[in-house]
This record gives structure tokens, sequence and C-alpha cells, in this order.
């Protein structure tokens, strides 16, 4: 079994900031990463598009000197990109299997020493009626698409809350796309009180870029809309034309203002939430924000967790963007060399201080981003019952409802009733809106609550499997 000091999990932003920052002080990591490129959804791309627009100047920019400082400690870094981590047990031995690349190139297991978990964020999706027809994406993930090359459509529909889908109707339409619209639940009396905390975190040239964004728009005379939601997707064999409506406060769709675009693809989201897997398998303790309405580790200034030696950095424990996980993952990264007693305490102090003002400046940004991603909890109440809430136990809102009024107690109750959140995703997608779901149909406020972790994390072979015998 392959052992150091220090193992990663993640290959983002944050995993390679600590990393980095570990390698600087003389510990040996290992840095497990998903895909086969480090960088992260955001810092990853460094080639064309489509139309041959490099990626984005500041991220260029960040991902140069992110990518320079690696390359100076890389010999301490052991990296096994392409690899997924499954479980954690208790002596911090973690689980891999190979998902990209020659098979066997990364070892069954890895021990650390100390662990950092920089495992990243995930969108946050509403089920409307539709929403498993080919055609319909995630922001996230069309975004991706159309970075690599590739525009899986000729019409589309922006829709959702956050920042994400301004960017990517600029991305689509310099690279030829025909956007019908950009539309948005949130009214802009909602949006503007947070555009001061938001502007505050992202820095001058981010703001430009984001005036670069929206001149696009009005350079291609895309429209866009306010107080509008998605309310089904619509096709045959794959999307062919959307349903929207216009949406009250809390972003239920007014039936009388329903209208149909003609369209071949959706790019669909609700913001980001962290991603917990990982760290629960852990038995790390987690809070619920009932603000941003997500779940997320708890940890203290030094990104330690309440197990002790687990470290966590970057979107997996709060959402505030790529410069915060960088100065996360360099404390988490620091601090795991103190818990090494690799460095002393009264240096890391020093080190670290200029790291945590930034992440106190961030404070407010996130919670800007939290509050103008946050769907109305109108849109989960108009979740006609015919809609699948669990795409891979083909569980629908009416299973949900009929669940709750014979008696279902919880989520896990709910679970063991209906199966939600046994498939593939380990209720990933569906877990993010039962609680709210749960509420909704029981008509009556629930406890926050979590499904139960459960091993693997992620789908494994019987190979891998057999392998652990």
């Amino acid at each position: 079994m392959i052992t150091a000091d220090i193992v990663i999990i993640g290959g983002g932003p944050a995993g390679i900031a600590a990393a980095t920052a570990a390698a600087q002080y003389g510990a040996s990591v290992v840095l497990v990463e998903e895909n086969l490129n480090l960088g992260g959804k955001v810092l990853s791309h460094s080639g064309k598009s489509l139309s041959g627009i490099r990626a984005e100047a500041i991220e260029a920019r960040v991902r140069r000197r992110m990518f320079k400082a690696f390359q100076k400690v890389s010999d301490r870094i052991t990296v096994h990109a392409g690899t997924q981590a499954w479980h954690i047990d208790d002596r911090k031995e973690v689980y891999l299997q190979p998902v990209a690349g020659p098979a066997g190139a990364a070892p069954p297991r890895v021990r650390g020493r100390t662990l950092v978990i920089a495992g990243g964020a995930m969108e946050r999706m509403i089920p409307f009626p539709g929403w498993t027809l080919p055609g319909v994406y995630s922001v996230g993930g069309l975004n991706a698409l159309v970075r690599k090359g590739i525009l899986p459509g000729k019409r589309f529909l922006i829709a959702g809350t956050g920042p994400l889908q301004v960017a990517l109707a600029h991305h689509l339409a310099k690279n030829g796309a025909d956007i019908v619209a950009v539309i948005s639940p949130l009214s802009f009396t909602r949006i503007f009180p947070h555009l001061k905390d938001l502007v505050s975190g992202i820095g001058i040239f981010k703001i430009l870029s984001i005036v670069n964004y929206l001149f696009t728009l009005q350079r291609f005379r895309i429209p866009v809309y306010s107080s509008v939601t998605l309310v089904e997707a619509l096709g045959r064999d794959s999307l062919d034309h959307a349903v929207i409506a216009r949406a009250d406060a809390s972003g239920r769709p007014l039936p009388e203002s329903r209208r149909s675009l003609s369209i071949d693809a959706i790019g669909v989201g609700y913001g980001l939430i962290p991603s917990t897997d990982l760290t629960r398998l852990c038995g790390c303790r987690h809070d619920y924000d009932v603000h941003a309405k997500y779940w997320k580790v708890r940890s203290n200034s030094h990104q330690e967790t309440s197990v002790p030696g687990v470290f966590v950095a970057g979107d997996g424990s709060a959402i505030r963007g790529y410069a915060a996980a960088i100065a996360e993952g360099r404390i988490a990264g620091i601090e795991a060399c103190v818990h090494l007693g690799i460095v002393s305490r009264k240096n890391a102090d020093a080190l670290i201080r200029p790291f945590a003002v930034r992440l106190k400046q961030m404070n407010r940004f996130g919670r800007a981003l939290d509050a103008l991603s946050l769907p109305g909890q109108g849109m989960v109440s108009a979740i006609p019952d015919h809609t699948l809430v669990c795409r891979c136990e083909d569980v629908t809102m009416n299973d949900v409802r009929m669940a709750a009024s014979r008696g279902a107690a919880d989520i896990n109750d709910l679970k063991r009733r209906t199966r939600i959140g046994m498939g593939h995703c380990q209720g990933r997608f569906c877990g993010q809106i039962i609680q709210d779901l749960m509420a909704h149909v029981s008509g009556k406020p629930m406890a926050p609550e979590c499904f139960t972790p459960r091993i693997p994390a992620k789908p494994v072979t019987f190979k891998t499997l057999a392998e652990e015998r």
C-alpha cells in the first residue's frame, strides 16, 4: 500500500493549492483526481473553444500561476488522475478505482497520516416534467461541453439562478449558438440588494469580465427575463420545445402566462452546493445552512473538521468561488503540516494570515452567491405529481406524497418506503431537495436531516470490490 504524509482528494483549485503548500514545506503528498486533467471545472481548460476563443484571461492567468508553483514541488507530489475515491475508513485509508486512463494506473488504496478533502461542489437541480429528456443539460455540464468544442444543439434556452447562466450564454453566443432566451425565476428587486456584496468579492478584473458577458448578450440581442421560470421540457425521443411562464415572488409559475419555445437544448441549474459524500463517510460533523439550504462540513479556522487530521477545503466546505478555494487549500495544506509536526504553530500562524484575511473578505461574496442561487419554495410546491424526483429509481412526486400520507416520518423512512436515493447517484440529485419535498407534502416543518451515508460513495465495479476481499 502506498502511504504519504498527506493524501488529498480532489485536484481542483483547493486540492492543487493544498498539495503545493504541503510539498513546499517538505511533506510527501498523494493527490487523487477523478478527471484526467487537474484544475477543476473552472481552471482545467486552457485551449480553444469552437470559435478559437481562448480560456478567459483571468482564469488563464490564475491557472498559469497555480501550475507554475505546483510544478516546482511536483517531485514530492504523486498524482493519480482519472482515479475515483469511493470510501475512506477510520485509518485514513482511501479506497480507489480508475475511471479514466489505463487500468491499474492507481493502487487500490492509499493511506495518509492526514487527509485533505477538496471534493468540490455539485449543481443544484429542481425536478420538472421532462428534465430526463436528451437535450436537457445542467448549466455546468453544458458549459463543459462548449469549452471542449462541443455544441450539442442549435437553439438554446438558459434557465435557473446564479451567475453561471450569463457566462454560459456568453460562451454559447461566441460559438455561434442561437440563444432563444436567458430566464431566471428571481425578480430584480431580489437580486439588487446583493449586488454590492457580490461585486466586493470578485475584484475589478472579474467585474470587467461580467460586463463583457452582458455586452455579448446585448450585441447578440439575447432576451433576458427576470421573474420567469422553466415549467416543462417536451419532446418524444428528445427535446424539441419547452414551456416557460411568469413566476410569482416564491418562484411558482403563473399558469395564465405559459408560453412555448421551440428549442433543442436547455441549460438549467440553481447554483452550487458542497459535495459532502466523502466527509460524511469519514464521520465528520455537518451543519445545515438554513439560509443557503445545503449541508456543509463543520470546520474550524484551520480548515480541520471534527475528525482530527482530516481537513477540508474549497467548494466542498462552502460555496465562495475559486479564489476562496485556493486560499482554503493553502491553509489546509499548511495546517496538515502543523498536525504532522513539520511546521510549527508560530510559523503557521504567520503563513496563513493573508489567506485568512482573504477568506474573511470572501464570506460576504459567498452569502450573496447563495442568496442569488437559492430557488424559491414555490418551485418545489409546483412540481406536478407525475414528475420524476429520483431519476435512478423512478420515484415520482406522487410516490413521495403517498409515502408521506402513509406515515413516512423523515427522509430516511421515505428512502426505505420508496427506494428514493438508493440508485447509482446515492441521492446526490434527489437528496438536495428531499427535505423541502417532505415538508411540502406533509404540511409541517421538518428537522434538517440527510440520507445516511453508505459505502460505496460512488458506483464501483465488481472487480474493484472483489480485490478488496
